[in-house]
């Protein structure tokens, strides 16, 4: 299993690319690849159930700008405990399914900053 907070799973999958699809799109041993179809599936997964979470947290909270897709907040303070309750679903942890990959098994070339957002699934 593969731990790490929420925060750090939409840290590894923002951008375009992201870090995570540069990761799944390196070059690895087959049996690797193939383990990692659990992990790819586990990390949808992840990703739909924050989205529904955030979603959830912005209605109760604020209401939706149909011009600019946006949740307005009625006052700064609800707008700081939205960004509260915001803080705590991004804290919790969760597990992936799949191992961590050894970084050796790792063909293409990452940045930095990728291998930064990418240290949980990364082991040396």
């Amino acid at each position: 299993m593969i731990k790490l907070t929420i925060k750090q799973l939409i840290a590894a999958t923002e951008d375009d690319p992201s870090a995570l699809q540069k990761f799944f799109q390196c070059p690895k041993p087959t049996t690797v690849s193939w383990a990692n179809r659990k992990l790819i599936s586990s990390v949808n997964e992840e990703i739909r159930l924050y989205n529904e979470h955030r979603v959830e947290i912005c209605k109760q909270y604020g209401v939706l700008d149909n011009k600019t897709n946006r949740f307005v907040f009625p006052s700064p303070e609800v707008e700081q405990q939205f960004g509260k309750e915001i803080a705590a679903l991004q804290g919790q942890g969760i597990e992936l399914a799949g191992q961590p990959v050894k970084i050796s098994d790792l063909g293409g070339h990452l940045s930095e900053i990728d291998l930064t957002l990418l240290e949980p699934f990364i082991v040396d």
